[in-house]
């Protein structure tokens, strides 16, 4: 079953302060799929990190080869 980025979105923004468990519960699916969604997002919020600091600070390749 496929859930809706608006619901997805929903259990997301209600889970502070609970556990994953006790989210999953109180909408009625399975914490894994809790789980997955928070991973999406932390994955995503860390990649959008990654492209801002190479966009200040250059390629990491680059500023690590300089640094030596």
């Amino acid at each position: 079953m496929s859930y809706s980025i608006d619901f997805r979105g929903k259990v997301i923004s209600t889970r502070e302060g609970l556990s994953i468990r006790e989210t999953a519960k109180q909408f009625r699916i399975g914490p894994a799929s809790v789980s997955r969604w928070i991973n999406q997002i932390e994955s995503k919020a860390s990649t959008t990190r990654e492209l801002l600091a190479n966009q200040v600070y250059g390629d990491q390749a680059t500023f690590r080869s300089d640094a030596s």
